[in-house]
């Protein structure tokens, strides 16, 4: 499967580096029960998902700068790649996802932590990145 999502993002004209993995930075908290680990698939996911915010943060940026200029072409152009990102974006999120929740059978509040740790947890996390925390609605 890792292969298949890899050739599907490439023939989409993206990299997933399902080789060298950013892990997450928050540790597990007090209070929080480790449920599971991800795949390398996941791991890839969740790594192509931090890379992609940090394009989408650089994106917003260029936005400021064009609208500050009033160049209606470079927003559109700006405009149609913040479009793309976020849909790419919510596309992994849900194959990350899906996946998690499929293979672990989880039907709880789940975050991902250091050492790509999946765990229950009871209080929001905004500090890991887009869709790091999850609902699952079961």
């Amino acid at each position: 499967m890792k292969e298949l999502l890899k050739k599907f993002f490439e023939e989409l004209g993206l990299f997933v580096n399902f080789e060298n993995p950013i892990e997450p930075d928050v540790e597990v908290k007090e209070g929080e029960k480790v449920i599971g680990e991800m795949n390398d698939m996941e791991k890839g996911l969740y790594t192509f998902i931090q890379v992609q915010c940090k394009k989408h943060d650089g994106l917003v940026d260029s936005f400021q700068r064009a609208h500050e200029l009033i160049n209606k072409e470079e927003i559109e152009k700006v405009l149609l790649k913040h479009e793309k990102i976020h849909c790419i974006i919510s596309l992994a999120n849900e194959i990350m996802w899906t996946s998690i929740s499929s293979r672990l059978e989880i039907f709880e509040k789940v975050s991902i932590r250091k050492g790509f740790k999946v765990v229950e947890t009871c209080e929001e996390d905004g500090s890991s990145g887009y869709g790091m925390t999850l609902y699952i609605i079961g």
